[in-house]
Order: structure tokens, then sequence, then C-alpha cells
């Protein structure tokens, strides 16, 4: 494949300090007793606001609220609280002098992908970066991907999108692409075979591998994990 889209928390920053912190600010904030941590890591990839509405039984008064709360403390002291996993700049590296075009596709707002990219020296990698927005009026998958393809001019026979989540997966069918789902990310056991990924690698160096050697086909293989 010559266009390769990244999700960003669980992919190519581990994540999982800031956000469980910002989570627990929020609900401290709200007056409301916070959930297991183990549930807030399942947290990390979905859209924020829908998080939040299922915490707080659908009220979206709550949930927006709790939104505002969670990224007054990520915008402070929350976006820091991550590290770049092993190997990821030097894959990033290797993939672009092979030729091939990268973009970043999050569901985190856009303002925080960039600053987090920005603070670990990855962010020229990448030919476009494409985030939410903070009122929540884009934050699907499906969109974020279809945005990050059309800025490059990516044909879907030439793209494929690796994440560590059933929403990549998911929104990489919706736009008709090919997935390699990444499991040393924050997906539960089986969620990325359930969902349907394309392949399936162990961590981010194989998932690399992986998707510059695919190529399309209409009715793409069964899954299968990379050793």
């Amino acid at each position: 494949m010559r266009y390769i889209l990244f999700d960003l928390d669980g992919t190519l920053v581990d994540s999982s300090e800031g956000i469980v912190r910002c989570f627990l600010y929020a609900f401290a904030r709200m007056g409301a007793a916070a959930p297991p941590e183990n549930r807030l890591r399942d947290c990390i990839g979905p859209p924020l606001l829908d998080s939040f509405l299922h915490f707080f039984g659908g009220k979206r008064e709550a949930a927006l609220s709790a939104v505002a709360f969670y990224r007054e403390r990520y915008d402070k002291e929350g976006w820091k609280e991550c590290r770049l996993y092993p190997s990821v700049a030097e894959r990033l590296a290797a993939l672009r002098r092979a030729g091939k075009v990268l973009g970043v596709a999050t569901s985190k707002p856009q303002r925080f992908a960039e600053r987090i990219l920005r603070r670990f020296a990855v962010y020229d990698d990448f030919s476009v970066v494409v985030g939410s927005k903070e009122d929540n009026s884009f934050d699907k998958k499906g969109d974020i991907i279809r945005l990050a393809m059309s800025l490059l001019h990516a044909p879907r026979e030439e793209t494929v999108m690796l994440g560590d989540r059933r929403h990549d997966v998911e929104g990489a069918k919706e736009n008709g692409i090919l997935s390699v789902g990444i499991q040393s990310g924050f997906a539960a056991p089986r969620e990325l075979e359930e969902a349907g990924a394309d392949r399936i690698a162990p961590d981010f160096s194989a998932a690399c591998a992986i998707a510059a050697d695919l190529i399309f086909v209409p009715s793409a293989a069964a899954p299968f994990r990379a050793e």
C-alpha cells in the first residue's frame, strides 16, 4: 500500500496515563463516582463524548460538562502524560524512505494530536493529520478517515488504516479500505478479530511491515496473525 493512515492513541503513543487521570478528574469535578480504571482504559480510542454519554446514562448535558472538565485538565497536563511506542520514529522514517505517504486519522481533537506529534518530533513524517472537532460535530472515525483520504487524494485500493481498536477497523470498512489491527494497544481480547480486521499484528513494527506489503483485492483474505 502506498498510503498508510495511523490512529494515534494506542497505535503511535501510549496515552493511558494522561487519559485515565483526566477521566478521574472529570468524574471528581462532576461529583460522580469514577468507574474502575480498567473500564476507563476501554475508553481510549472511541470519541470522548460517546464514553461520557455511556457513563452518564445518555444524559447529554452531563456528558458535555464532563467532556469540558476532562479537556480542562488534558489541555494543561494530560496531553504530556504519554510516550511514543518503541520503534515508531524509526519505522515511520523507513516507510517514508520507501516512498509511502503517511497520515494520522484520530478521534483526538486536532490541536492535541498535532501537539503530541510535535513533542515527539514525528509530526513532519505525516503529510496530513486529521483529528476531531472540539464541538463534537466531527468525531466519528469513518468521517475522519474519509477526510484524511480526501486531503491525500488517496485511492481506496492504495490505502490502509492501522489502529488498535474496533473503531479503526469499522472506519476503514466504511471507506472501503483495508485495515491492520495492532494488539499492543488497548483492544479487548478478540476485539480486532471480531471487528473484522483484514490483518492483525502483535505490535507497531509488525503492523508497518504488513501494511507496506498489502495488496488490495475485492474479497480480502481472512485475518491472520503476524508472527
